[in-house]
C-alpha cells in the first residue's frame, strides 16, 4: 500500500511492483545492514563498546558534578558566605590527598602510554571488524558465483 495524497482527499492505493536484484546485490545490502548492528546477530543497535563508553561518560559526568559541588562549597566557605565546617574540610582535604599529582612527569608518561594503548586497541578492533566483514562478503559472493 502506498499513500496517495490528492488536493481534495487522501487515501491509500494498492500498487503492484516487482523488485529486481541480483543475488550479490542482496548480499551486499544484507551485510551493510548487519554492520550497523552488534555483529553477533543479537539485533541490538548499539555495540558493547558504545554501551561501555556511554556508562563511562555518565560516570565522569556525575563525578564532575560532585567535584563542582565541592568546589562551590569551598569557594563559599572561603568568601565567608557559609560557616566553616572543619570536619567536612578535613574530609575534603583527605579526598584531595588521595588524588594523583597530575602535573608530574611520571603521571604524564603513564597517561600517554595508557592513551596510546587504548587508541591502538581501538584501531586494531576496527581493522579486525572490517576484515571480518570483508571476509563475510567475499564468502557470500563466492558462494553466489558458484551457484550460477
Amino acid at each position: 500500500m502506498l499513500y496517495n495524497k490528492d488536493w481534495h482527499n487522501a487515501n491509500f492505493v494498492h500498487i503492484d511492483f516487482i523488485q529486481l536484484q541480483k543475488h550479490s546485490e542482496r548480499i551486499t545490502v544484507d551485510v551493510a545492514n548487519e554492520s550497523t548492528l552488534l555483529g553477533d546477530g543479537s539485533g541490538s543497535s548499539e555495540s558493547a563498546l558504545t554501551l561501555q563508553l556511554g556508562n563511562l561518560h555518565n560516570s565522569i559526568s556525575m563525578l564532575t558534578e560532585r567535584v563542582r559541588v565541592i568546589q562551590k562549597y569551598l569557594l563559599k566557605t572561603k568568601n565567608g558566605e557559609i560557616p566553616k565546617n572543619h570536619e567536612l574540610l578535613r574530609e575534603i582535604s583527605g579526598l584531595c590527598n588521595q588524588l594523583p599529582i597530575v602535573n608530574s612527569e611520571s603521571f604524564q608518561d603513564q597517561f600517554f602510554t595508557e592513551y596510546n594503548d587504548t587508541l591502538l586497541v581501538t584501531y586494531l578492533a576496527t581493522i579486525t571488524k572490517g576484515a571480518a566483514a570483508i571476509s563475510t562478503v567475499m564468502e557470500k559472493v563466492s558462494l553466489s558465483n558458484t551457484r550460477k
